[in-house]
């Protein structure tokens, strides 16, 4: 049993040593309490002492933590984990020594040092600079900063993987509430519940739960109207607020659950904001606030990319259009009190923030969903947030704002105004609304902003003025794109515009990428997947340069010179209806030949295969349900049927099947129709391979493949023994996938030659593309991983640990085979000679 007295008496001399290198005394707390959220059961657990970097105390600020346990094992120390501070101080059972543990997000503690007890407050004081507030603050909260601190104690997968949990646990227990809410009232009502009145009955009881955890003055306990009543007068002194539900058995019975729930000292008041939000924020509401509300991890992103600091104390004023929930003000609220002196009282605090923050949302709910956030984020104050009433596009209404803010932040709705928004506001000069919004904004520049926009931005005409005045405006630019699994309820691809420095200086461009698998590590991280500086040249503002380039732009500006595909092929889309495919699906589409009907294709999954079309079914031709003239093209003679839906969410995006003539499609696929002597099998292996699926993954700027970027797609130059190579293996391909489909228990025998020939084809094609080897190794490491469409497996062109830049058809050639590694060292003899050894081990092959 460690020595209680002596345990004391060493903490209290180490909480002056707290004191000494800045930890201010409301900030060093004894006996802290905080919940075991890694723990299935939720227990409670203590420090002896806890020291934080800044008000109110959780796990994202929580920085030291020493404490008295049972046992110096890390099965022991990592009951601390959940408190979030990244370094334990251990003292031993005779209190004398110390030890310094790193608490880790995933594993067991790790044991740093042994630090002597007579020695404990020199080592606080010689570490002041790595051990202070503001350093351990600074590496957890600004983990998306390129220079974040080195500590020695700092993991960086503690926060997010406590932050994970918080929020699964979190949900669980709201919507728990929520399901017993919605139980009981309709066991005494016939009417449908009130799903706003609910929120706000549970916005009031989980505040209630907050400040009785945090043994916040005041009277939070007792039966749930007290509760809520006490609440109310407490947030809402000097307004009326909307009503909650008013059922009491409702209301006592989410008390109970809320009230008995995990404790709530040590949650992220941010966390705790986000999450209320995002579960309430479900089927009912998700219509209210749209379908792409900004993740927090985005958001918070963007704000710590922005170099707030440079602009001065009472110069941060951040201003949300189409604010939803505000997740921007809310990461907006972090990223300033990050930046406030330290000892700002929570009054000061609180009054600083609402003079910097403001917002305008349309919608009555989501500015109380946007005012709950708040007022959780900023524990303990009360209302008084400036989120206006308002529609953004109004005369005047964003004006008002852009006149005094500095920094704006912003996901605007990206669907295009209706016909009578247009008309009924004469004010509006765009035809979308995220248009509009940027153009808006950037008549009143503002010092810095960021921006979440479609994917539409980096290549859109309709953007070409922005791309315009933004490049004119501002020295630093950032877009980073994001895959289209970035918003939980879309799958919208969508691109971060970071724009800041409006003074002189030096001009920095810089665009980087997160892949799909990487997206986790980016939310956590900041970590793209790739990131670029681009040269700034001054006709970088030309209309034929886009903001964006590609992230394999020195392949496509080596094949520039190319002809593209338009040049040597005509390509129109399909059919399209002037009623609903879907509603009328009977009328329009048909499994058997009939009347006005011809062979066709009307959808992408389960009909499209690499150079094979896997079923048909019959289409209605009859022109006057067309829209358009596409009935019209030359449908019966051979051509290159390409998807215009995309594939799949990966590089894997375009396919092409070879007709050989009478097949109609719908709209969801381009007819490629050959204007040259290149043979229809050729363009299908362009179409299908590497270098032209990366190029449309490229430069697609939405979710379909436009025929304006499919036609944009290089050729190269083929030889006539290419040629003939080509349409030699097609047609294989073809018999073979045929055979297939007759009798599917061959397929064993037959995948294997079906993928040998696929991966001849690709080597025909990047032959004639004539690529540097490395330049080609890049393209083709671009698909790794990721499966080819069709029936055969395939999911990367190298093994994962072969590295060297061999051309696909050198490295599939029966020759290099034949000179594999392992081949050519049976045959050379053995170095004795080190120096010689050292030699070839270090060739790079």
């Amino acid at each position: 049993m460690t020595d209680k007295h002596s345990a004391i008496e060493l903490i209290v001399e180490a909480k002056k040593s707290l004191y000494e290198i800045g930890y201010t005394g409301e900030l060093v707390l004894d006996d802290y309490q905080f919940a075991d959220m890694f723990d299935d059961k939720v227990p409670v657990q203590r420090a002896e002492l806890a020291a934080f970097a800044q008000a109110p105390p959780s796990y994202r600020n929580a920085c030291i933590a020493i404490v008295a346990p049972k046992r110096l094992d890390p099965v022991e120390i990592q009951r601390y984990r959940a408190l979030g501070a990244p370094q334990i101080f251990a003292v031993s059972e005779d209190a004398q020594r110390i030890l310094r543990w790193k608490v880790f997000g995933d594993g067991v503690p790790e044991l740093l040092e042994t630090i002597r007890s007579d020695q404990f407050r020199s080592a606080i004081i010689q570490r002041r600079e790595e051990w202070s507030p503001q350093t351990i603050l600074r590496a957890k909260s600004i983990s998306f900063a390129p220079d974040r601190p080195q500590l020695d104690f700092f993991d960086l997968g503690l926060l997010p993987a406590l932050e994970e949990v918080t929020h699964k646990k979190l949900d669980e227990l709201l919507r728990n509430v929520i399901a017993r809410s919605k139980e009981i009232y309709t066991e005494f009502h016939n009417s449908d519940l009130d799903y706003q009145a609910l929120f706000r009955l549970i916005f009031r009881l989980v505040a209630a739960k907050l400040l009785a955890d945090r043994q916040y003055p005041g009277n939070w306990g007792g039966g749930a109207a007290q509760v809520i009543d006490n609440v109310g007068k407490f947030y809402f002194p000097n307004e009326r607020p909307e009503d909650v539900l008013s059922d009491p058995r409702v209301q006592e019975a989410a008390w109970h659950r809320i009230q008995s729930g995990f404790h709530f000292q040590n949650l992220s008041v941010e966390a705790l904001a986000y999450v209320y939000e995002n579960t309430f924020v479900s089927q009912q509401t998700r219509r209210l606030l749209g379908t792409h509300a900004t993740p927090h991890e985005v958001a918070e992103y963007i704000l710590q990319q922005l170099p707030i600091e440079e602009l001065a104390l009472d110069e941060r004023i951040v201003f949300e259009p189409f604010c939803g929930h505000a997740p921007f003000l809310v990461a907006g609220l972090g990223r300033l009190r990050n930046l406030l002196p330290p000892g700002t009282s929570a009054i000061d605090r609180h009054d600083y923030f609402v003079k910097m923050l403001s917002g305008i949302e349309i919608d009555s709910f989501a500015r109380e969903i946007a005012r709950y956030s708040l007022i959780l984020a900023d524990y303990p104050n009360p209302n008084g947030w400036q989120i206006d009433e308002g529609n953004a596009f109004e005369d005047g209404t964003i004006e008002r704002h852009l006149a005094k803010c500095k920094i704006v932040l912003c996901n605007p709705p990206y669907e295009d105004f209706t016909a009578d928004e247009r008309t009924f506001n004469r004010s509006i000069l765009s035809t979308n609304k995220a248009v509009e919004t940027l153009r808006r904004v950037l008549l009143h520049p503002p010092e810095m902003f960021g921006f979440v926009l479609p994917r539409l931005f980096t290549s859109g005409r309709q953007y070409r003025d922005m791309w315009r005045k933004i490049n004119s405006v501002y020295r630093d630019i950032h877009i980073v794109s994001l895959p289209d699994i970035a918003f939980t309820y879309s799958e919208a691809e969508t691109v971060l515009l970071i724009t800041h420095n409006r003074s002189n200086g030096v001009r920095r461009r810089r665009i980087s990428h997160v892949d799909k698998p990487d997206f986790a590590r980016f939310a956590s991280s900041g970590r793209t997947t790739w990131s670029r500086d681009l040269p700034v040249e001054d006709d970088l503002i030309a209309d034929t340069i886009s903001l964006w380039h590609s992230p394999l732009l020195s392949a496509w500006s080596e094949l520039a010179e190319l002809p593209p595909l338009r040049t040597i092929a005509d390509i129109h889309r399909g059919i399209e209806y002037n009623i609903s495919l879907r509603g009328q699906h009977t009328a329009l589409v048909s499994p058997i030949a009939k009347p006005g009907f011809k062979m066709g294709l009307d959808r992408v999954r389960g009909n499209l295969e690499p150079y094979f079309v896997r079923s048909k079914t019959f289409l209605n031709v009859d022109p006057t349900l067309m829209r358009g003239n596409a009935y019209l093209r030359p449908w019966q003679y051979p051509k290159v049927i390409v998807n215009a839906a995309r594939l799949s969410r990966g590089p894997w995006i375009i396919a092409g099947a070879i007709d050989e003539g009478g097949i109609v499609c719908t709209q969801r696929f381009q007819g490629v129709w050959p204007k040259s002597d290149l043979p229809i099998e050729v363009i299908a292996a362009v179409i299908n391979g590497p270098i032209a699926n990366a190029f449309v993954g490229s430069f697609r700027s939405s979710r379909d493949n436009q025929v304006r970027v499919i036609g944009s797609i290089p050729v190269p130059k083929f030889t006539h023994e290419q040629i003939q190579r080509i349409i030699s293996l097609a047609r294989r391909y073809r018999d073979l996938r045929i055979g297939w489909i007759d009798d599917p228990f061959g397929a064993l025998g037959i995948e294997p030659e079906c993928r040998k020939i696929l991966e001849q084809l690709d080597a025909v094609v990047l032959s004639a593309y004539d690529l540097p080897p490395r330049m080609e190794r890049e393209i083709l490491d671009y698909f790794a991983g990721h499966k080819r469409p069709g029936p055969v497996f395939f999911n990367r062109y190298y093994p994962d640990s072969f590295q060297a830049a061999i051309p696909w058809a050198q490295y599939i050639s029966a020759e290099f085979a034949a000179s594999s590694a392992k081949l050519t060292l049976e045959r050379l003899p053995i170095l004795h000679d080190q120096v010689m050894s050292d030699m070839v081990a270090n060739l790079d092959v």
